[in-house]
Formats: structure tokens, sequence, C-alpha cells
């Protein structure tokens, strides 16, 4: 992890996953509640974090590992690709239209319609 202001909060990020990653067996519940935790953590980080990718990378490595409803999952797949896509990087921009995909959110349509609008101006 990079030295900057927000690597506690990406290690906490990280840990919470791999707490829950423990867990056999979550009811609906308990995984709409890790969504909702997991999407409030990635809500405070900035988009510039350095530390972004990992933490994209791990959740979704929990997500499928715990067999998290498309339902739950969406909505942080949302919310992470929303972050690399303003990340200000341009290798996290292109990683976000995996995740926005993902993601059955109104709002992902449009930042997809502008991503693919800023790579044919280029």
């Amino acid at each position: 992890m990079e030295n900057k202001k927000y690597d506690e909060a990406s290690d906490l990020s990280l840990y919470m996953i791999e707490v829950f990653n423990t867990e056999t067996e979550l009811s609906s519940e308990r995984q709409r509640s890790y969504t909702q935790k997991l999407t409030e953590i990635l809500s405070l980080l900035p988009d510039t974090d350095p530390n972004l990718l990992t933490i994209s990378k791990e959740i979704s490595k929990s997500l499928n590992s715990l067999l998290i409803p498309l339902i739950e999952s969406s909505k942080i797949n949302f919310k992470i690709g929303e972050k690399l896509y303003y990340s200000e990087n341009f290798e996290l921009i292109n990683l976000s239209e995996n995740y926005l995909f993902l993601s059955n959110d109104p709002k992902a349509l449009t930042l997809l319609t502008e991503l693919a609008f800023e790579s044919y101006m280029k």
C-alpha cells in the first residue's frame, strides 16, 4: 500500500473483507449489511486513492466467494466503477467499464456512454 492519508481506511477495508471471507454462510440480512458497509467505506475513500484498485479486486473476489446475490453486488459494482471512472488514472478509468457493466444502476449507463464517447474522441 502507498503511504498516503487514507492508508488506514484502505487497510481497514481490506481487513473487513478478510473477516467476512472467513464466514462460510451469510444470511441475506448479513449480506445486505456487508455490502452496505463496503459501499459506505468506498464512498469515503477519495477517487484518487492509490489503493483503489487493490480494494476493488479484493471486493470482487469476496463477492464471488461469498456468492452475494446479483442485486447486492450490483450496488457495490456501481460504486467501484464510479470510483475508478473518476480516479484520474487512465488504467483505472478503463477498468471502470468492467464494474459498470456488472451494475444495474441507470447512472452506470451514463458513465459507460461518457467513457465510450471519450474513447472515440481520442
